[in-house]
């Protein structure tokens, strides 16, 4: 499951395509599900389905795989529920004056995620619209303009969905491994993807950091498997045909050096007129 809207045709939310396909009736009422064609966060991606997979099996695996690691009837279906509800918070209409944001209270999507997730529609559509900032002596709300205020409505869906995310890693690394193993365990094996940067129509900051955070790993990678161990096998006159590899160090320098992206990104933030042409500006002059 994830919020990344994709330039090419990418099955999205995948857990959420099973759940539109496989809940039951009772569950459909309950969640107010339809097809994945009517999310908003499940159809920026072309086709919602992946061919010759079914979504409704695989959603019984599913339901079977969290009943395995201790998972109840009842905790699953508040799990379902809170997704759900994060489906809906997709589907929420925020209009727009000439510069504010508009959100109702009665919106019918707000109106079902908030009964799904249990929050206020009222406290809820108030700080999707604006903003509070704190001073010494006072408080002082502001408006947000519509794209400021989409960016608050998907954060609160990621946000909430990373949380689930997280609860639920540890509560399947609780019930796969025991206490004793538990205190016992000071190695794991992690899989690394292959570097390089995934570059859509439309690229976040965040989209960014996790490019950055994928170099940064991919050289550690490097670092370690090519050239530290080829280092030794030379010390120790193993017979070995050195394996070239792309060094991405000038990529990372690209970023973080003392003249890189997020540099120049901290000095544009310092600057109360800044604006996204401003710091534009500023990186292509030092590229």
């Amino acid at each position: 499951m994830f919020f990344t809207r994709y330039s090419t045709p990418k099955p999205s939310g995948l857990t959420r395509t099973q759940l539109c396909a496989g809940a039951t009736t009772k569950e459909r009422e309950k969640f107010h599900l339809k097809g994945p064609e009517e999310f908003q966060y499940l159809n920026q991606g072309g086709e919602p389905t992946i061919p010759n997979v079914n979504d409704a099996e695989e959603f019984s695996l599913t339901r079977k795989s969290l009943e395995t690691v201790g998972l109840s009837t009842e905790t699953q279906a508040e799990i379902f529920g809170i997704l759900a509800g994060l489906l809906h918070i997709g589907n929420i209409q925020i209009t727009a004056t000439r510069t504010d944001a508009l959100l109702s209270s009665t919106d019918s999507a707000l109106e079902t995620a908030s009964n799904l997730l249990g929050i206020d529609p009222n406290a809820f559509a108030k700080w999707t619209t604006k903003k509070q900032i704190t001073t010494r002596s006072e408080k002082i709300v502001s408006s947000l303009n519509q794209k400021q205020a989409l960016v608050v409505r998907d954060s609160v869906a990621k946000f909430v969905y990373s949380s689930l995310f997280d609860w639920l890693v540890s509560v399947m690394n609780s019930s796969l491994a025991t206490e004793e193993v538990s205190r016992a365990a000071k190695t794991f094996i992690g899989v690394l993807d292959i570097y390089g940067f995934e570059h859509f129509q439309k690229n976040s900051f965040e989209q960014f950091c996790i490019n950055y955070a994928n170099e940064k790993l991919q050289q550690e990678f490097n670092q370690h498997i090519f050239k530290l161990e080829q280092e030794e096998y030379m010390r120790e006159q193993i017979n070995w045909t050195f394996i070239e590899f792309f060094d991405n160090q000038p990529c990372i320098q690209l970023i973080e050096g003392k003249l890189g992206i997020l540099s120049l990104l901290d000095e544009v933030l310092c600057v109360s007129f800044s604006s996204n042409c401003i710091g534009k500006s500023s990186i292509d002059g030092n590229g």
